[in-house]
């Protein structure tokens, strides 16, 4: 693809089976070891094409969280992950496809 995102691991990725997109989020950068990442992409596999998500909050720069895909709720979950600077996260977004937004869990429910 043109467009893509640099390449990463310990990133988060879920397949959104309601819009049929493939999301990433973070990660740690293969290229400058250490960083941690804060984008979001977006993979539509019927065009083969990558999409930089621009949404105006998201989750800090981190790897390693766990991300899974509630189809009732249609959001993508990710909770926690970690730095290297040795700060961990305890937190939890999630992030809706249908409106580009990730938005703090604060309690109760999702």
């Amino acid at each position: 693809p043109a467009s893509s995102p640099d390449t990463r691991y310990w990133h988060g990725m879920v397949y959104d089976s309601n819009y049929h997109k493939v999301i990433v989020f973070g990660g740690r950068n293969a290229g400058a070891p250490g960083q941690a990442l804060e984008d979001t992409w977006v993979f539509d596999p019927s065009n083969n094409e990558w999409t930089e998500l621009l949404p105006s909050s998201h989750p800090s720069n981190r790897m390693d969280s766990s991300v899974i895909y509630d189809s009732n709720h249609q959001k993508t979950i990710l909770f926690g992950g970690f730095r290297f600077s040795g700060n961990t996260f305890g937190d939890t977004w999630t992030y809706a496809y249908n409106s580009n937004s990730w938005n703090i869990v604060k309690g109760g429910d999702l």
